[in-house]
């Protein structure tokens, strides 16, 4: 999604700038999938950062109880 974005933003200023076929709403919706790109890599990374922070303090397997497998919940 993010190269996507900044393999079109270039194209699209081009097209909206120079060529006059374009307008200036296809760039504004390019910073904007550039910007929901980020967003999902920044909520990504603190999810990673939780589950490892999880998993160093309370190890990796989950327990088992009453024969049936756990299951991870952040709250």
């Amino acid at each position: 999604m993010v190269l996507v974005a900044i393999l079109m933003a270039p194209i699209t200023w081009y097209l909206w700038i120079y060529t006059g076929s374009a307008n200036a709403n296809f760039y504004f919706a390019m910073t904007m999938v550039f910007n929901v790109a980020q967003t999902f890599l920044v909520s990504d990374l603190f999810y990673a950062y939780l589950k490892r922070k999880f998993f160093l303090k309370n190890g990796i397997t989950i327990p088992q109880f009453n024969g049936v497998e756990g299951q991870l919940e952040f709250r």
